[in-house]
């Protein structure tokens, strides 16, 4: 883990380099003593394991579920290309069982290497897996944010900065098998600058998200239960603004702009479901 030295800062800015290979049982281990043992990755599934075990013995090659995946597996394609159009011949087709057998349904293939293959990648996490629960983490524990659209650089408030250190060294410490997971760690200093890039990243966060409500419930007839989850994801939000108008001492007036017509939209959801139910009863009891 790489620190630079702290000076008068609002927060830390951080992004991470993960192995193909984390160990799920140390990950917890050091997630539960940190108290986000729910937090900790679950191992990869038997059919997961397969897909993983096909692509590496197969490199180049294409990994393709047949139908009903989890009964039939998967199939290994290969492309030619060709001047006029291009082939795609199937190498043949492994499966697993719920117990983690592998079974070889067509084709040429080493059956005990890629059973072997399978029980290596049941017994550690990809790091699509590590870094999607530190997103999580960061959003959701720390009150961080990202910092680009496309996420990779993310800010971390200043009163969190001490517990994201711990979590970032459980994560380099769970690497296994000669793999390493590496987490840098950046002081962000309070200035014009950095405050600017805080602010666009809260804007963009609360009006992509307010958006996506607006859409949901536009494009859907959602029941009782799915508008009270978007009331309490625009609940979230205005947490969230609220939060960022504190560190950055000033009103988030874009936030509230997207946020406005968001409330209106869910009051006029439950306000049509109230009246939907009124005439159902009175229907019923006429």
């Amino acid at each position: 883990m790489r620190i630079q030295s702290m000076s008068e800062h609002a927060g830390c800015i951080t992004w991470w380099s993960l192995g193909a290979e984390t160990d799920p049982d140390g990950l917890l281990h050091r997630f539960d003593k940190l108290g986000l043992p729910k937090y900790a990755p679950e191992q990869r599934t038997w059919l997961m394991s397969l897909k993983a075990a096909l692509t590496d013995q197969f490199p180049g090659k294409m990994i393709r579920p047949l139908k009903r995946r989890e009964k039939n597996g998967y199939s290994v394609v290969e492309e030619i290309k060709g001047e006029r159009e291009n082939n795609f011949p199937a190498l043949g087709s492994a499966t697993i069982t719920d117990e983690g057998e592998v079974i070889v349904r067509s084709g040429d293939f080493d059956r005990q290497a890629l059973q072997d293959k399978a029980n290596h990648y049941r017994r550690v996490l990809p790091a699509s897996s590590v870094s999607a629960v530190m997103i999580e983490i960061i959003n959701s524990v720390l009150g961080g944010i990202a910092m680009r659209e496309g996420g990779g650089i993310y800010f971390v408030p200043e009163n969190m900065t001490g517990k994201w250190m711990n979590i970032a060294k459980a994560v380099e410490e769970s690497a296994c098998n000669g793999v390493s997971n590496s987490v840098t760690i950046c002081p962000m200093e309070t200035n014009a600058m950095t405050l600017r890039d805080i602010r666009d990243a809260i804007v963009r966060e609360v009006e992509t998200e307010a958006a996506a409500i607006r859409k949901e419930l536009a494009d859907n007839d959602l029941g009782d239960r799915a508008i009270q989850n978007r009331v309490d994801r625009s609940g979230n939000l205005f947490n969230r603004m609220k939060q960022y108008e504190g560190l950055l001492g000033e009103t988030l007036a874009a936030c509230r702009d997207a946020l406005r017509p968001t409330l209106q939209a869910l009051q006029a959801a439950k306000a049509e479901r109230e009246a939907d139910q009124v005439f159902e009863d009175l229907y019923e009891v006429a």
